[in-house]
């Protein structure tokens, strides 16, 4: 997951990412990454979820999605 974090932590700063954002997802995104960075498997699988990556293990986490945007969107608006 060491390699994929790396690229990840660059796609919210993405130009095409940044000039179409209109809802806050490079927050959201930058917040997932933060928390896969540090390890949390939880918030990587929510993440596959709610991008519907076949990686995703099929356990739903709606809540912690929830909890996620309510974080890292919902306060900064």
């Amino acid at each position: 997951m060491t390699a994929a974090i790396v690229v990840l932590e660059d796609t919210p700063t993405w130009p095409a990412l940044v000039a179409t954002d209109g809802g806050g997802i490079t927050k959201l995104m930058a917040g997932f990454v933060d928390e896969m960075a540090d390890g949390d498997a939880e918030v990587a699988q929510a993440a596959a979820q709610y991008d519907g990556n076949p990686a995703w293990d099929g356990i739903d986490r709606d809540a912690l999605i929830a909890e996620l945007f309510t974080k890292y969107i919902f306060e900064s608006l």
